[in-house]
């Protein structure tokens, strides 16, 4: 009897080992998991990031190993708190010779590891220096075999696709942009809405040109932010230069005010005053328009709220008045669609 209960004893200790772990209390297999992380991530040979938008991009292992080894990640402790799709911004894969790649979940809320999930101002740290490596990755060392800019808001949308040795030129001009940590929301691009594009060796990369010292390049649901050379802006200007009277629209986007009025049963509940002198202010305006933009014409309103919208955009001595409500919106004596304009614009000037 006594030996059937010694061997019952045994299985039971090896399943509780096998399955849960308990070995050893929490704490110290914590501390056992933390210092395996470093020590194994610093053996890596290749790192990449997985973007939600699918894109792969490659990152210097060589920064990927200072990283892991001069950082505070010995000292993190995990959480029960797993992370929710949401939080996850792109997946950290590293390469370890003769083993399974080690794949990280990681977001600006914390990461995860070994099926471990980690938070905290060092698993935030992480997040912000991975982001760092991200943004460094994005321009190879050598020029794409071509390289396209674009001016958005001008009629025809019209390109460049440059090669050759206006490729080179171009090339030189935009490998001196400098990634920047800084977070630039709410700015929009300025009127015509510059773009670059090129074939990336891991993927196209599009970076939208903000204003002429500030790049823009959404990665999924990442977002960095680059600051430009004196002699990039000018460079795109020469290819795709804004022509005096293009479009009906200039006038619009040269305004130096534009003053908003919310009405609500014929009285005034909000207004918003943007002026072009203020680049914050020159970039909403410039939004505003490209929503107004956006639109086709229309002969006749299908329906008309109680509240509306009324944009007065100060032009030197022109004001242009546009009156604004759900889908449409009326400007010289047009009717306009475009589907929920008036919340969008709601929520760009009050929000």
């Amino acid at each position: 009897m006594m030996k059937k209960w010694h061997v019952y004893f045994v299985s039971v200790m090896w399943t509780c080992f096998a399955a849960t772990g308990c070995q050893a209390p929490l704490e110290e297999q914590s501390i056992k998991q933390e210092m395996n992380m470093t020590d194994r991530l610093q053996y890596v040979d290749r790192v990449s990031i997985l973007t939600t938008s699918g894109q792969e991009i490659q990152i210097d292992p060589m920064r990927f190993h200072q990283l892991v080894l001069e950082g505070n990640y010995r000292k993190l402790s995990p959480t029960p708190e797993k992370l929710s799709e949401e939080e996850i911004f792109y997946r950290l894969i590293a390469y370890v010779p003769q083993e399974a790649p080690v794949v990280m979940e990681v977001g600006p809320t914390g990461f995860t590891y070994a099926n471990q999930t980690f938070r905290g101002s060092d698993a935030e740290e992480f997040y912000q220096q991975t982001k760092v490596q991200l943004g460094n990755a994005l321009l190879p060392d050598n020029p794409p075999m071509s390289l396209e800019m674009k001016a958005n808001d001008l009629p025809g949308r019209p390109f460049a696709n440059l090669q050759g040795n206006k490729l080179d030129e171009a090339w030189d001009t935009l490998s001196q942009i400098t990634y920047t940590n800084d977070e630039f929301r709410g700015l929009y691009p300025l009127y015509p809405s510059y773009q670059i594009s090129f074939r990336h060796r891991d993927g196209q990369i599009q970076f939208q040109v903000l204003n002429p010292g500030l790049l823009k390049c959404i990665l999924g649901k990442e977002t960095l932010y680059y600051q430009a050379s004196d002699e990039l802006y000018p460079f795109i200007e020469d290819l795709l230069p804004v022509k005096m009277d293009s479009n009906k629209w200039q006038a619009l986007y040269e305004a130096d005010e534009l003053k908003v009025v919310q009405v609500v049963n014929k009285s005034e509940e909000k207004d918003s005053i943007l002026k072009a002198d203020n680049q914050k202010d020159k970039s909403s305006m410039h939004q505003v328009v490209r929503l107004l933009q956006g639109s086709y014409s229309q002969t006749e309103v299908t329906e008309q709220g109680p509240s509306y919208l009324r944009l007065l955009i100060i032009e030197q001595e022109n004001v242009h008045e546009v009156k604004v409500w759900k889908d449409y919106f009326e400007w010289n004596g047009q009717i306009f669609r475009h589907v929920k304009l008036q919340e969008k614009l709601e929520v760009l000037l009050f929000s």
